[in-house]
């Protein structure tokens, strides 16, 4: 539980027990993202990657915007708060599966989609991405030739 702050003692902010008063502070574990198998890492970028459209859909709506000037009001800069957290979650995924030396082929092939399915977004032009994606497949080949030819016999 966190401890009152002096900005919630001076408001005169109601305790309200079993709540957190005071800033709450979340953290990308990257110890935790290390130690995922290449499928979870692509089915957790998938779901971050959700998670972000939903967020930035919902804050375009006029609800979380002032009248005056159509920037956010103070719900719509909380809630792109929420949308960077989750936006830099996700980069962490992927940065986590660009430094990793998966082995197996099912390995190479989650690595690849948890790449493109981020590089689709980003990517300025169709030829860049092809060339990931190429990339991709001949990854997963050399993989599969590898599982094939183990022992240098093959199967």
């Amino acid at each position: 539980m966190t401890k009152p702050t002096a900005a919630a003692n001076a408001a005169g902010l109601p305790r309200i027990p079993g709540a957190p008063v005071g800033p709450l502070c979340c953290a990308v574990d990257m110890a935790a993202l290390r130690a995922m198998t290449m499928g979870e890492l692509n089915s957790l970028r998938e779901a971050l990657h959700t998670l972000t459209e939903v967020a930035s859909a919902i804050g375009c709506q006029p609800r979380f915007s002032s009248d005056e000037d159509n920037c956010y009001n103070n719900a719509g800069l909380t809630l792109d708060s929420i949308y960077e957290f989750l936006a830099a979650y996700e980069q962490a995924v992927v940065n986590v599966a660009e430094v990793a030396q998966p082995k197996t082929s099912i390995d190479v092939e989650h690595r690849a989609w948890t790449r493109l399915g981020f590089q689709a977004d980003m990517t300025d032009g169709l030829s860049s991405f092809a060339v990931l994606a190429a990339q991709s497949v001949r990854d997963e080949v050399e993989a599969k030739f590898r599982e094939q030819h183990e022992d240098g016999v093959p199967r």
